[in-house]
């Protein structure tokens, strides 16, 4: 379950969340997204732009990556099992 509150820190990441809120809660999914073709998410600046605006449900669009395994990988390196939508 997540929480409504877009700036609180859900207990499961889901394709509306923003890429940078889900890096500031959970600093270990810059790994993940990096190895999922995300390169630029470890230049802080981009973190602080960019990824503010834009959910992991549109970065995955714009890079061509399926966001059923983004998911799953973002939600296993914070301790879920699921991925949520």
């Amino acid at each position: 379950m997540t929480t409504n509150d877009e700036n609180a820190k859900p207990t499961t990441i889901t394709g509306d969340h923003k890429v940078g809120h889900v890096v500031d809660w959970y600093p270990a999914t810059i790994d993940v997204l990096k190895n999922h073709g995300f390169t630029q998410i470890t230049n802080p600046v981009m973190r602080r732009t960019v990824a503010r605006h834009v959910s992991i449900a549109q970065a995955a669009e714009m890079k061509g990556v399926n966001l059923e395994p983004l998911l799953a990988d973002l939600n296993a390196v914070i301790g879920k099992g699921t991925s949520g939508r």
